[in-house]
């Protein structure tokens, strides 16, 4: 590697670019405003000239290289941005623990040391924290806290770079703009504020002295004002209506065709819109806009795998709507408003595994949705949202094990459906949420053991979606429902003995998922989809002793899962499906011969479950425990002997004991099986079994083989 050259440019106006902004792409929206700090900022007129450490003070920061490429996996940096760097007087480096992680980002910034120019980077922290060591907070590159060695390399010399902290608790983004600003110049903050505060001063003078000639024109000036004022009045309202096009027409249109890319940019144009408004132009429907536009803001990032993100969102669009319907009780769309919020909130908090607050803001939607059909009975879309708000809590109920409560809900919600659909006839999206309210009908009958009854659903509700899908080709939520559905179907077959038709099922889920992914690969929630029908069909092909074709399918589930933990480690279901991935892998390289890779995937597979919270299912939280305990078991007893798999067998079955009704069905029933029968606990194994023979469920030839 090349060791550190001398710096080319040593005065900065020789230099194509006044700056090179360095950003992760998760940052864009950080650096689409640190862009407007630049390019729309003049250097004060008494500084210009003027010497600094980097030259003559220029008149403008600009033109500044702003990448938007996507460097994806490509193995180095391209020649475009290499020579960018190369022409380029100053980097700007936007820092957040997204930046830290960026190879890419790291890239440039080595790139740019080795140009010998060091000290023209300056840092601009958004996020994390400076101080955090190697920490998942900590917000600088490496190529940023040290030195580089002599030879080009990075070394273990910590470094103090140049930098601006434009979070709250930091300079706030005012004084961060104006430090960067200084910072690029090669000027202090104080050089730089001082002849801010004289170029404002002179300003002060200058409108002074034109507001004693003004007044003279006053009169015949307010005509003119009045109609300017008028003309704004208007283009203003012509804004506000393409935004409402933008929230609504546009922005279903767009959810529809799975476009996350055109979603994403609507909201942040939306969002955008609104930052540059003065306090004054923020009046009701501005900020009733900018709540819709917040929660759509939410949704892209929940669906890029962004909860932390989304929950800021949705939490800034609930106070803003809270507000509004409090001032204006009566006004249904205001109070609406405020109910989407409400779910959105209570939906992260339920996929992060938070079932209190979960439950706590799905029944004040609930309420709000009450609140609504009191002010407007006859309305169908109020109606619908008491469906959706008294269905949530039923999905709340069904993940604690309460089946009765929540079958209740859902015949509740597909009897009102119906009524929905008899008075309009025409409307495929009642269909799409009949056929969601009778899935969970046939997951509850699953649960419950009455394994004909779920099959029976399934293949119901898969036949309406896949005729809305042929109804709807480019509707992709459409399409999305059905690969979950047939997901559903080939569980239950898998769970009736019926493997080929699994197989089947599994086959055509996967077609659509992969055409799903090939749209648009950024939809984590497609992704998720997606590595449960390759490691449901991996259960499958281990059930008909294909391990080596089912570990193809694993290495792709578990890449997938991999992708989704790594997006958002606080979605626990994410979290167990990849734990779920890595259990399968270690079973599968047990039998094909491979304990060491076995034993490794167990516990890395029961490492990260522990990382997992509870999820949202507390009876699956158990199943998949007790599987990863089975599987544990498994390897230990090849690698260790029988005495130490006993304690995981243990520990699987206890899990079982701890779910509500003591591991309910026969997902739970089939693990109690296998796991007594490790035990040798061959009576209780076979009372396991026979139940299982009672439910119309598939379970292995053989019991206790090892007591025999």
């Amino acid at each position: 590697m090349a060791a550190t050259i001398p710096d080319p440019l040593p005065q900065a106006q020789n230099a194509r670019y006044r700056v090179f902004l360095s950003y992760s792409h998760a940052d864009r929206r950080w650096a689409r405003r640190v862009l407007r700090w630049l390019e729309n900022w003049t250097v004060p007129r008494r500084l210009v000239g003027a010497p600094t450490a980097y030259g003559p003070a220029p008149r403008r920061l600009t033109p500044v290289f702003r990448d938007r490429e996507e460097l994806g996996a490509a193995p180095e940096i391209s020649e475009t941005i290499g020579n960018a760097l190369a022409d380029s007087a100053s980097m700007l480096v936007v820092c957040s623990p997204a930046a830290a992680r960026s190879r890419w980002v790291n890239e440039e910034i080595l790139n740019f040391k080795r140009l010998g120019r060091a000290e023209r980077i300056v840092a601009l922290i958004v996020a994390g924290d400076p101080a955090a060591g190697d920490g998942p907070e900590q917000c600088f590159p490496p190529a940023l806290r040290f030195r580089l060695r002599d030879d080009g390399r990075l070394g273990e010399e910590p470094m103090e770079p140049i930098a601006a902290d434009a979070r709250d608790i930091g300079d706030g983004p005012r004084r961060a703009r104006r430090k960067v600003q200084a910072a690029l110049l090669g000027v202090s903050y104080d050089t730089l504020a001082q002849r801010e505060q004289q170029r404002r001063n002179r300003r002060l003078v200058a409108v002074t002295a034109l507001s004693l000639l003004g007044m003279a024109g006053t009169l015949a000036l307010s005509v003119t004002a009045w109609r300017a004022q008028q003309d704004a009045d208007r283009r203003r309202a012509q804004a506000e209506n393409l935004v409402d096009f933008m929230l609504g027409d546009l922005r279903e249109r767009a959810g529809q065709i799975g476009r996350l890319d055109l979603l994403e940019t609507v909201g942040d144009e939306v969002v955008a819109y609104f930052a540059q408004l003065g306090p004054r132009d923020l009046d009701d429907r501005a900020l009733a806009q900018q709540s819709k536009a917040l929660t759509q803001l939410g949704e892209v990032q929940l669906a890029l795998g962004n909860s932390d993100r989304a929950l800021t969102a949705f939490d800034e669009a609930w106070r803003r709507s809270a507000e509004l319907a409090a001032r204006h009780r009566a006004d249904q769309r205001l109070l609406f408003d405020r109910g989407q919020a409400e779910f959105w909130v209570g939906f992260v908090h339920l996929e992060r595994g938070d079932r209190a607050a979960a439950w706590d803001w799905l029944s004040q939607y609930r309420d709000t949705a009450m609140q609504l059909h009191v002010l407007d009975p006859d309305n169908p879309e109020i109606q619908l949202e008491l469906v959706y708000g008294e269905s949530n809590l039923g999905a709340l109920a069904f993940g604690e094990g309460r089946l009765t409560e929540a079958e209740t809900a859902y015949d509740k919600a597909s009897e009102n459906l119906r009524t929905l659909i008899a008075q309009a006839p025409d409307r495929d999206d009642l269909r799409f949420e009949l056929a969601d309210s009778l899935s969970w009908t046939g997951s509850i009958h699953e649960r419950q053991g009455r394994v004909s009854n779920a099959r029976h659903r399934f293949r119901e509700t898969a036949a309406m979606l896949a005729e809305l899908h042929r109804a709807h080709p480019s509707n992709r939520i459409y399409e999305a429902r059905l690969v979950s559905e047939l997901v559903h179907f080939a569980r239950v077959s898998l769970l009736a003995g019926d493997f080929a038709a699994a197989l089947a099922h599994y086959d055509e889920a996967l077609g659509h998922s992969d055409d799903l992914l090939r749209h648009d690969p950024r939809n984590q929630a497609w992704r998720r989809t997606h590595a449960v029908a390759h490691l449901g069909k991996v259960d499958a092909l281990l059930r008909l002793g294909l391990p080596g074709e089912a570990d193809i399918h694993a290495a792709k589930g578990l890449e997938e899962a991999r992708l989704l933990a790594e997006a958002d480690a606080n979605n626990t279901e994410w979290m167990q499906l990849y734990a779920h991935a890595q259990s399968l892998r270690a079973a599968i390289a047990l039998e094909l011969g491979d304990p060491a890779s076995a034993a490794w995937l167990a516990k890395a597979a029961l490492d990260t479950m522990e990382r997992a919270p509870a999820g949202r299912d507390i009876v699956m939280d158990a199943s998949r425990t007790a599987e990863l305990q089975l599987i544990a078991g498994d390897v230990a007893r090849a690698t260790q002997g029988a005495g130490p798999a006993a304690a995981f067998w243990l520990a699987g079955l206890a899990a079982l004991d701890g779910a509500p009704g003591g591991s309910p069905g026969p997902v739970g029933l089939l693990l109690r099986s296998e796991l007594l029968s490790r035990l040798e606990r061959c009576e209780e194994a076979g009372h396991a079994r026979a139940q299982l023979a009672a439910l119309g469920a598939w379970s292995p030839a053989e019991v206790c083989p090892q007591a025999r």
